[in-house]
C-alpha cells in the first residue's frame, strides 16, 4: 500500500495509512517496518537526511528489509551526488548480500544484479554506458530496474554530475 501511494505521488495519504497502521504490524517488526516505510516516504518527498536517520534506526535483524533499506540509502547518495559514500555502500552490501544466509538466493541475485548495475554506472566509461543500459533492461532480476535507467540518464546529462565526476 506504501509503496503504490508514492508511485501515485499521493504522499500526505501514504503518511497518514503509516502512522494509522503502526500498531497493526507485528510487534517483533513493527519498529523496523515503521521505519522503513516512512524513511522510503521521505525519500520520495527529497527529505534524505530524515529519511537515512531512519534508515540507520533499521536493524540487521530481517535481511529483506536490511537489503531494501541498503537500495533507499544507495539513491540518497546517488541523488545527493555523495560518490564516495555509494561506493562504499555498494562494496558493504554486496559482501552483506555474499554472506547472508537468510535471505533466498533468487532476492540475493535481485539485489546483487542491482549492485552490479549501479557500480557499472558509476564507473562512467562512456564508451560502455550504451552496454550497461541495454544491460539494465534486459536482466531478468534486478531490484528498481526503472531507477537504474532514470540513475543513468541523470549521469549523461545531469551537468553537476558531469562536472562533479567525468
Amino acid at each position: 500500500v506504501v509503496k503504490l501511494g508514492l508511485r501515485l505521488k499521493e504522499f500526505d495519504e501514504t503518511e497518514s495509512f503509516i502512522f494509522e497502521n503502526k500498531e497493526k504490524i507485528p510487534k517483533n517488526l513493527r519498529e523496523d517496518a515503521f521505519n522503513y516505510n516512512l524513511s522510503e516516504l521521505y525519500y520520495y518527498t527529497n527529505k534524505f537526511d530524515e529519511a537515512q536517520k531512519l534508515i540507520n534506526q533499521i536493524k540487521v535483524t530481517d535481511a529483506l528489509l536490511h537489503s531494501k533499506s541498503r537500495v533507499i540509502l544507495c539513491k540518497i547518495y546517488f541523488e545527493s551526488y555523495e560518490i564516495e559514500p555509494l561506493l562504499s555502500l555498494i562494496a558493504s552490501f554486496s559482501i552483506f548480500l555474499k554472506r547472508d544466509k537468510k535471505l533466498a538466493g533468487n532476492m540475493k541475485t535481485f539485489y546483487k544484479n542491482y549492485c552490479d548495475a549501479l557500480f557499472q554506472l558509476l564507473k562512467r566509461n562512456p564508451k560502455k554506458l550504451p552496454g550497461i543500459i541495454e544491460n539494465i533492461k534486459t536482466i531478468e532480476t534486478i531490484s528498481d530496474r526503472e531507477w537504474l535507467l532514470e540513475a543513468a540518464e541523470k549521469i549523461q546529462t545531469d551537468k553537476k554530475w558531469r562536472r562533479k565526476y567525468l
